[in-house]
């Protein structure tokens, strides 16, 4: 499904165009050719290359309408930084002009953001590269139509700091909360696994921690850090248990950790 299942019921085409200054008139609701490039990307270098792209990236992001409220004005000066007018609700002849044309006809429906579960159950901002992506996650939803670092001011938020980029098709992009921050402050975003500031803080206030002798920083696979332990010999396993412990309350006590690490996960071994 594409474009052409947001059109007006009658099959007509409405006659209000956006206004000509709008940054989306025009838009057909496909994928930006450097957002494309990205999602193309292979390996670990994905991410890298998805957060890249979103930062001058056109986004959609999904609104489902609910009878009997109307909250759709809220959540319209939520992502326009509370002026209603800076974001182009009218139609043409593009899927998202059409899409935005039918929240003006649902003048008795609310619009409701709508959130998802990440892999680790937080709450997570789906956002969306095109049309036909987000019509693979869920035929009721429309797009709307935003620059990524506003969808990511959004979702700071509102969805604790996550994204996840066209949720409904076999490899999602997962957006982890630093890079999130990183898009809505204007940053350049380094995954925290080769931050040379993050790496020697984890070796620091973990290797202060009695009973280890080693610290390895590595890339994660249930998380986006990986921390390997090598503890002494000789200890118990009530020992090892403690040792562990220690090592994630110093990591949660780090601002900077706290900062710049989305997850982290822990692996000992015995020096």
């Amino acid at each position: 499904m594409g474009a052409a299942d947001f059109l007006p019921r009658s099959g007509q085409q409405r006659g209000r165009e956006l206004p000509p200054a709008s940054p989306f008139a025009g838009d057909d609701g496909s994928c930006p050719p450097a957002l494309a490039q990205a999602l193309a990307t292979e390996g670990p270098e994905r991410i890298d290359a998805v957060v890249a792209a979103l930062a001058t990236s056109r986004v959609l992001v999904p609104v489902v309408a609910h009878e009997e409220t109307d909250h759709e004005e809220a959540i319209r000066k939520k992502f326009s930084g509370g002026n209603s007018h800076a974001d182009p609700g009218a139609s043409g002849a593009s899927g998202l002009e059409e899409a935005d044309a039918a929240f003006e006809e649902e003048r008795h429906a609310s619009a409701s953001m709508v959130t998802v579960k990440s892999p680790d159950g937080r709450e997570a901002l789906p956002i969306f590269s095109s049309v036909d992506a987000m019509r693979r996650w869920r035929a009721d939803a429309r797009p709307v139509p935003h620059q990524a670092v506003r969808a990511a001011m959004a979702a700071v938020d509102e969805a604790g700091g996550v994204m996840v980029l066209d949720a409904g098709d076999p490899a999602p992009a997962f957006v982890p909360r630093p890079a999130v921050w990183a898009l809505a402050r204007g940053e350049q975003w380094t995954p925290s696994p080769r931050d040379p500031a993050v790496v020697e803080e984890i070796q620091r206030v973990v290797g202060a921690v009695e009973g280890v002798r080693a610290v390895q920083v590595q890339p994660g696979g249930r998380a986006e850090v990986k921390v390997a332990l090598a503890v002494v010999a000789g200890l118990t396993r009530e020992q090892v248990q403690q040792v562990a412990g220690a090592a994630a309350t110093a990591l949660g006590e780090s601002a900077l950790v706290a900062e710049r690490v989305d997850s982290v996960e822990l692996a000992l071994t015995t020096a």
